[in-house]
């Protein structure tokens, strides 16, 4: 009894938190996603100094807050905060919320025991799916939407380390994610065996976009977003999104 009113108390709590915000400040959120964003890392994330510098440049309040992913989203669809980032574009996302200019471009690739494909430059989505794979994700991703739509055979955990110890003990086949974020987190977990896994480019996903995805009920939605695309393309433009990338290596 005990246990099952603790995790009922804990799933109520996530959507009963409240965020404080600073007079008018409009409301960013992000989570956990090193090296993009994260309370851990100095600067907090190659995304969340992209975001800062967007703010500024387009002369915006922005109280920017970290919580977990899916309370973000909560508050973003019902309209409690203005965006959340970073997030790659979906079918079903864009059903509820609207998405930004692309504040930075990504790989996603599959990563597998070296002797169970040959490949070792690129593969598509309809080979992973002729190779009959279970895939590990991450619960929330936007990979789900095209695993589904493919009929591929996927598993999702809540994070990196439950994926790389179900493929180290052979319990999925594969791990598709950002070569960035899970090599950032195979460095930082140290697990045993880790060098007889490669990573290999999914055609399909070539340079994904991660946006902001904007809340279709914020007041003045429509205004801030112009706002902050246009400072988006500035900070492409004159260089500065690239030399905050380049500081993360």
């Amino acid at each position: 009894m005990y246990i099952k009113t603790f995790f009922i108390f804990t799933f109520l709590s996530l959507f009963t938190l409240k965020i404080y915000p600073n007079n008018n400040d409009i409301i960013i959120l992000t989570g956990e996603y090193p090296p993009y964003s994260s309370q851990l890392i100095p600067g907090n994330g190659i995304a969340v100094e992209i975001v800062k510098k967007v703010c500024e440049l387009a002369n915006l309040n922005c109280s920017l807050q970290f919580l977990p992913w899916l309370r973000c989203e909560y508050l973003i669809e019902n309209g409690k905060a203005f965006a959340a980032f970073p997030y790659a574009y979906s079918d079903e996302r864009k059903e509820k919320y609207f998405y930004s200019e692309p504040i930075f471009f990504a790989d996603p690739y599959i990563f597998i025991y070296k002797d169970k494909i040959k490949i070792s430059s690129e593969i598509s989505l309809n080979e992973i799916k002729k190779l009959d794979l279970t895939i590990g994700i991450i619960r929330g991703s936007f990979y789900s939407e095209y695993f589904q739509n493919l009929k591929i055979k996927f598993e999702e955990s809540s994070d990196y380390s439950s994926l790389l110890k179900k493929l180290l003990n052979n319990r999925i086949d594969a791990i598709v994610e950002g070569i960035i974020v899970l090599k950032s987190e195979i460095k930082s977990l140290k697990l045993p065996n880790l060098d007889r896994i490669k990573s290999i480019r999914i055609s399909d996903f070539k340079n994904t976009g991660n946006m902001l995805i904007v809340s279709k009920k914020y007041p003045n939605n429509q205004e801030i977003l112009e706002k902050m695309n246009s400072a988006i393309k500035k900070l492409k433009n004159n260089g500065t999104i690239d030399k905050i990338i380049k500081k993360y290596n």
